[in-house]
C-alpha cells in the first residue's frame, strides 16, 4: 500500500527494506528494488527489478539470493555488467574467427576454395548482426 502511495505522490523516494535492499523511486516515475551492498571494501549496487513487473517479496527473495553471493566473494554487479557488455557478432567477425580457428587446419586447395566464398560472405553481409542472418 505504501509503494502505490509513493508512486501517486510522484516524487523521489528512496526507502530501504533492509538488508540493503532499497526501493527507490525516480522523480520521472521510474520504481525499481536495489540492493547496495560492500565488495571488496567498495559500496555497490545493483538494481533488481522494476516495479511492478517485480513485487516486493520477489525483489526481497532475490536479494537474498546475491547477499549469499556477495558472502561467496561473488560481486553480483560483475554479472550484470558482464551481461550488458555482451553482445551479437557480425558476420566479419565470425569469418575472422572462423579463419582462425578452423580454416588454417585444412588443407591448401580446400582453404582456397573456402577462401573465395567467405570473402563473397564477407563482402555482401560483413556489417550484418549473426543473428539477423537467415536462409535465403
Amino acid at each position: 500500500m505504501q509503494i502505490h502511495k509513493w508512486i501517486r505522490a510522484g516524487s523521489a523516494v528512496a526507502k530501504s527494506d533492509g538488508g540493503g535492499l532499497t526501493f527507490t523511486l525516480s522523480a520521472a516515475g521510474a520504481a525499481t528494488s536495489v540492493l547496495r551492498f560492500r565488495h571488496g571494501g567498495r559500496r555497490q549496487e545493483v538494481t533488481l527489478g522494476r516495479y511492478p513487473d517485480m513485487t516486493l517479496s520477489a525483489a526481497r527473495l532475490s536479494a537474498s539470493k546475491k547477499r549469499l553471493a556477495v558472502v561467496d566473494g561473488t560481486n553480483p554487479a560483475d554479472e550484470v555488467r558482464k551481461v550488458k557488455t555482451r553482445r551479437d557478432w557480425t558476420m566479419r567477425e565470425l569469418i575472422r574467427d572462423y579463419r582462425a580457428l578452423v580454416l588454417c587446419e585444412m588443407a591448401d586447395s580446400t582453404q582456397r576454395s573456402y577462401e573465395r566464398n567467405l570473402k563473397r560472405i564477407e563482402n555482401g553481409m560483413g556489417a550484418m548482426s549473426v543473428q539477423s542472418v537467415a536462409p535465403g
